[in-house]
């Protein structure tokens, strides 16, 4: 049995590599601290015991989520067990809001400190969750700049902490050394391919990335394809995916930041890759397509102009958006053709990707998430 001083709970990839570092960061002035997570291989490895896997809980839209009720459900039951049993003095929520919303008024209820990090997106959509918080978070430890202002006009505390992947350089490799780390030629193109880390939007964007690759390469045999493999995605089904693919292929599994550093172009699943792009100022195509019922419910309560992170942190558009019908391999092709062959486009959308790190990492106005726990 484990007692606990602490729970954090990841319920996708991004959330369980930003938790991973924040445990790292306890441990080195705490190393006797109890940590119990649900979470997955980076919150393990940095030390944290893992109560609920993971896994097969990263998925997105109300289908979705549906279909893996059951898991959902199972995990939810155990982290409440888990608290009933362990009365953890503080809970950590890490984004997974659908989730995290509702553990966070269980947590209060049994007296744990709820300290709310990466928070929901509220200022965007369904913004009536924004009384949830008040009522059930402690603090919300927020990563946007103006997150702070947003919550302040309802009287939650709010400190912005930085974001994560603005506090050091995400590649310590210049982009040649990069594609030399991966056996890629300095002197042609280089295309990434990035559908995503949830399985669910693996299988749905991965077959149109696969007919924009058959389209470039066709027009431009000298391009170079790299496909960054998230540990989620299954290798078997992969490899059958790229078998029907007549394109030379280089699926990476070396760190994903030596892989994206390595590009010059990059054709990404919308979502936290999209940020780490354009921190490393990588031009870009932002893809996206969900169950269509779910994306007509998300238009009806989405408060934003754009769905890339790039372009919600720019308050304009930066990075072209491919989203649902206009999702097709031609458009996709098009766009990034587009980038291959206008330099003054290129240098455009690459300069004003530069300026997102300087939004992201504000020195002056930073509070430490470890101060907060």
């Amino acid at each position: 049995m484990h007692n606990t001083d602490l729970l954090i709970i990841a319920g996708e990839p991004s959330g369980d590599m930003h938790a991973a570092k924040l445990v790292q960061e306890l441990r080195s002035t705490q190393p006797h601290l109890e940590i119990s997570a649900m979470g997955g291989d980076q919150l393990a490895a940095a030390g944290a015991h893992i109560i609920v896997d993971c896994k097969e809980l990263a998925v997105v839209g109300a289908i979705e989520v549906l279909k893996a009720w059951r898991q959902i459900r199972s995990a939810f039951q155990t982290i409440k067990n888990h608290i009933l049993e362990q009365k953890p003095k503080t809970v950590i929520l890490v984004d997974y809001p659908g989730f995290n919303i509702r553990m966070a008024k269980f947590a209060k209820q049994h007296n744990c400190r709820v300290v709310y990090y990466i928070s929901p997106q509220v200022w965007a959509w369904n913004q009536r969750r924004v009384h949830k918080l008040k009522k059930w978070v402690d603090v919300m430890a927020v990563i946007f700049p103006f997150e702070v202002t947003f919550f302040k006009q309802f009287n939650i505390d709010a400190k912005f902490v930085g974001h994560p992947l603005a506090e050091k350089p995400l590649c310590p490799l210049t982009p040649d050394e990069a594609k030399k780390k991966l056996n890629l030629s300095n002197n042609n193109p280089v295309i990434a391919l990035i559908p995503g880390s949830r399985n669910s939007e693996v299988h749905t964007l991965l077959p149109a990335l696969l007919d924009a690759a058959k389209q470039l390469y066709a027009t431009n045999p000298s391009l170079q394809f790299i496909l960054p493999k998230a540990n989620s995605i299954d290798s078997t089904w992969l490899k059958e995916q790229l078998a029907t693919c007549s394109v030379p292929i280089k699926v990476t599994t070396e760190d994903r930041y030596t892989s994206m550093q390595a590009a010059d172009i990059a054709i990404a699943a919308s979502g936290t890759v999209t940020l780490e792009l354009a921190l490393l100022e990588k031009p870009m195509i932002i893809i996206y397509k969900t169950n269509p019922i779910t994306f007509w419910l998300g238009k009806k309560v989405i408060k934003l102009k754009f769905l890339g992170l790039p372009n919600i942190i720019a308050g304009k558009s930066i990075v072209p958006e491919l989203l649902q019908s206009k999702m097709t391999a031609e458009n996709i092709s098009q766009q990034t053709q587009s980038l291959l062959t206008h330099s003054t486009l290129y240098t455009a959308q690459k300069n004003a990707l530069a300026e997102i790190h300087h939004h992201l990492k504000d020195e002056d106005n930073k509070t430490s998430l470890c101060s907060l726990i």
